[in-house]
């Protein structure tokens, strides 16, 4: 499969190895949600999400992997309005009650072994604080997880 992706300098196209034929309905999937729209694939290979990851880096794009299945999903300004919401009321709260906080917003969080990659709205840490302090980067191989991430989810009205 080749999946075209728009990026600055033009269209890049990736190829994408499939792990195990599987049928279409459960391959591809796209759901409009508001102004938010979702595409998901299934039996993508962690090499091909890295891939993809990389070339989407800096676009309005968030990715989602779970073991196989990656989706795309276009951020609408209600969903970073409500993102920037609640970050703010992280802030506060912290603020209030002394806790020292380090905000890395929405980093991608990878993980190799567990076959999973998300990219929260926002995320924090809180509790690890004192071990991410004056970092820019985080190194998730050697670096603890965020102690919180927020996701904003946006579903339609039933």
């Amino acid at each position: 499969m080749v999946l075209a992706v728009i990026a600055d300098a033009g269209i890049e196209e990736l190829n994408m190895t499939l792990l195990a034929p599987l049928p279409l309905e459960r391959r591809t999937r796209i759901e409009p949600i508001g102004r938010e729209q979702r595409l998901a694939l299934g039996a993508i290979d962690w090499a091909t999400y890295q891939t993809i990851s990389k070339a989407l880096t800096g676009q309005h794009v968030r990715l989602t992997y779970d073991c196989g299945r990656l989706e795309f999903m276009t951020i609408s300004s209600k969903h970073g309005r409500l993102s920037r919401l609640i970050a703010q009321l992280v802030v506060a709260i912290a603020d209030e009650m002394g806790i020292p906080r380090a905000q890395f917003g929405d980093m991608t969080c990878d993980n190799e072994e567990a076959m999973r990659g998300l990219e929260p709205d926002e995320c924090f840490y809180l509790e690890n604080e004192p071990r991410v302090r004056g970092q820019d980067e985080i190194d998730l191989t050697v670096d603890p997880p965020p102690d919180l991430a927020v996701e904003i989810e946006i579903s339609p009205a039933p």
